[in-house]
């Protein structure tokens, strides 16, 4: 099967990568694709688990969607992250409009010392999200922050155990840009996830803020990941300046907001529900038509989200499940940052 690549880039130097290998029709091509790399988990990656158009009993109405225990039928049931934990679920379905959606549900304890948790990880160059989450032993892991496919240099801020370990603002090919200069406020206080932990209680909380939205007085900022833009409770593309009007009046959208592309995006509620949501796009996925926001969106509020955040897309799209790629191209996109959840 030849290797079918080509490559968008936009304006921010944050590139829009849709390029993958096209999925295969056949068992033994499968077979011969899947070994390419080995994980320190003992497993081997996969091919994304949709090889084939989905079949009517695949496919579920987003009308129809009403939380997780709507999707009970599209339940991976035979996949090691339901035997690992009681409060993790793993779901693949497609939506009417030809999306093919893996997400990975878990209630979170945050109360609970050795419970479930989020933390993001970050690679000294590029890594597969395979290789970020062999190595914190994560059940799941999906791509997160933007980047310059250039060389590297992270354009998402991320903040590893309170300290700032990756900074926008010293990304000299985002601040030397000239059509960009006007928008670099808006650029760096773009929404991220936030981990924090209580003062009084040790409690840990997760959140969606702006990045210059100042933490709570009784938390302490352990973990955080720029994304962007905002999903929930309402789409932020504008304000972020992912869609943004140039001096010359020329409007650019810069991530294909109202397009269909694949997407790595998250969801989280205050019963202390996480969603975390990959869908490939035709390029990773020959039977996948992709996801605009707006669909994401609401994707996420008929799951049972309250906030919801976009991160990286195009081909760095990547959803890792219990040691295997069940969304993403061969070979695996280099990413700056993997978001994980960890036991």
């Amino acid at each position: 099967m030849p290797h079918a690549s080509w490559i968008v880039r936009s304006t921010d130097l944050i590139s829009v990568r849709i390029s993958a290998l096209i999925s295969p029709a056949v068992q033994t091509q499968a077979q011969a694709r899947a070994v390419f790399l080995g994980l320190a988990l003992g497993s081997i990656v996969s091919l994304p688990a949709f090889a084939s158009a989905p079949a009517a009993d695949q496919t579920i109405k987003l009308a129809d969607i009403h939380g997780v225990e709507s999707l009970k039928k599209f339940e991976q049931m035979g996949h090691d992250l339901s035997v690992q934990r009681a409060n993790l679920r793993y779901f693949q379905f497609a939506l009417e409009d030809g999306a093919r959606v893996s997400l990975v549900y878990a209630r979170l304890n945050p109360l609970e010392k050795n419970g479930l948790r989020l933390m993001p990880c970050l690679a000294g160059r590029t890594e597969p999200t395979s290789v970020g989450a062999a190595r914190v032993k994560a059940l799941a892991a999906v791509n997160g922050g933007y980047f310059n496919l250039s060389d590297g240099e992270s354009a998402s801020y991320i903040v590893l155990n309170g300290v700032i370990e990756a900074d926008p603002t010293k990304n000299r090919a985002l601040v030397e840009n000239e059509k960009l200069k006007p928008f670099l406020p808006q650029i760096f206080n773009r929404s991220e996830l936030r981990v924090l932990r209580q003062k009084s209680s040790g409690r840990m909380h997760y959140t969606i803020a702006c990045h210059n939205e100042p933490v709570r007085e009784d938390y302490l900022l352990v973990d955080s990941l720029q994304g962007g833009p905002r999903l929930l409770p309402e789409l932020t593309a504008e304000r972020e300046a992912f869609v943004r009007t140039e001096a010359d009046r020329k409007v650019v959208d810069s991530i294909g907001c109202n397009r269909t592309a694949a997407r790595t995006f998250i969801g989280l509620n205050e019963k202390d529900e996480l969603f975390i949501v990959c869908v490939a796009g035709k390029k990773q996925d020959e039977f996948s038509a992709g996801i605009s926001l707006v669909t994401a969106a609401r994707l996420l509020s008929a799951l049972g989200a309250s906030e919801g955040l976009n991160f990286d897309g195009g081909t760095s799209a990547t959803m890792i499940v219990a040691g295997k790629m069940v969304v993403g191209r061969i070979p695996e996109t280099l990413v700056k940052s993997t978001l994980c959840l960890v036991d």
